[in-house]
């Protein structure tokens, strides 16, 4: 069931975001900005490659999660003319602690979506991690100051939030949670998760098992 959710999660990354990218690349090519598309690519290639192919694990490291993420996000860098920008505070013990995969990107998706045509404001997100009372907590927050109207309520498409929401159930049971609200000092909305703080050093390692071959 938890892979399944996985694999439901990943289909739903917005059809626009890959429309969108592969426009900008033909556009740069056309402009003779030969480079500039071939970085482009080369990270939506990377980016696919790790969405459909590369990672079937149901937990990784924060690190890891980071790291895609990344991918994501500097193809929406280009895209919007650099009027993203992402900032992070991430404990740095925490970059060990195991996450489960695929958790980050498709919410700071949903984050960036509604903006994408909104070329003549700066977007910045916030992405904070640390660790508290043996559980780890991760936080994303935009700066959105009254550019989109929320008063429909939370922002985050319905079905990614319960996707992601029972994934975390699945695994965690009742010791997790996930709640979005309405950021009123920054004018946008906040995303928070939080989960048992697990490194990868400390899930025990499978049990050795000797194949009958009679």
């Amino acid at each position: 069931l938890i892979k399944s959710k996985l694999q439901e999660l990943r289909s739903k990354i917005h059809p626009q975001f890959l429309f969108n990218t592969l426009h900008t690349i033909s556009g740069m090519v056309h402009k003779g900005r030969n480079k500039d598309a071939n970085q482009v690519l080369e990270l939506l290639s990377n980016f696919l490659r790790t969405t459909v192919y590369d990672n079937e694990r149901e937990v990784i490291t924060l690190e890891e999660e980071l790291k895609f993420l990344h991918q994501y996000l500097n193809i929406e860098k280009v895209r919007l003319k650099n009027k993203l920008s992402v900032r992070e505070e991430i404990e740095l013990p925490v970059l060990n602690a195991l996450v489960p995969n695929f958790i980050l990107q498709p919410i700071v998706e949903e984050f960036v979506y509604p903006v994408m045509e909104k070329n003549n404001y700066t977007y910045e997100i916030a992405i904070s991690a640390k660790s508290k009372d043996n559980m780890l907590e991760i936080n994303i927050a935009d700066n959105l100051s009254g550019l989109i109207d929320y008063s429909s309520g939370v922002k985050i498409d319905l079905m990614i939030f319960n996707i992601t929401k029972e994934r975390l159930n699945q695994l965690y049971g009742v010791n997790q949670s996930l709640e979005s609200k309405h950021n009123t000092d920054g004018g946008g909305i906040s995303v928070s998760l939080k989960i048992p703080f697990t490194k990868k050093n400390d899930m025990p390692e499978p049990a050795f098992e000797m194949e009958n071959i009679f």
